[in-house]
């Protein structure tokens, strides 16, 4: 899975932005989550599991900046976990606490000398001490 860019600095034509830099920004822009950042979250969360070899670092950002918003309540339409399913909102909340199970393994994968994995680690840092 590719989560970044080439390195090198240079405009990308559309199609050679990476598919998860594609999809960050259409679930969240600028601080806000949208209806369907609410079906990504549990996805993102699935992809962790089944793919637990691989480093997810900025999956794992991205997640935080999610949670974030959403605790702010910088949604679009205001007030959106109101429209949402019981149902829904708990399958939400268990796809990012069933996180804190390969958070560990996670953490082990990451290359800490690189500033990428770095700001990965604080985030999940954070994350294993709030689940």
């Amino acid at each position: 899975m590719e989560y970044g860019f080439p390195p090198e600095s240079r405009i990308y034509r559309e199609e050679e932005i990476p598919l998860y830099q594609r999809t960050w920004s259409q679930i969240w822009h600028q601080g806000t989550i949208y209806p369907a950042t609410c079906v990504a979250v549990p996805v993102w969360c699935a992809v962790i599991h089944r793919f637990p070899a691989v480093f997810h670092g900025e999956l794992f950002v991205l997640l935080a900046l999610i949670e974030a918003s959403r605790q702010r309540r910088n949604t679009h339409p205001p007030g959106l976990e109101a429209h949402l399913s019981l149902a829904f909102r708990v399958n939400y909340r268990q796809a990012l606490e069933g996180l804190a199970a390969v958070l560990p393994a996670q953490m082990a994968l990451a290359d800490p000398t690189t500033p990428h994995s770095q700001d990965a680690l604080r985030v999940m840092r954070s994350l294993l001490n709030k689940w």
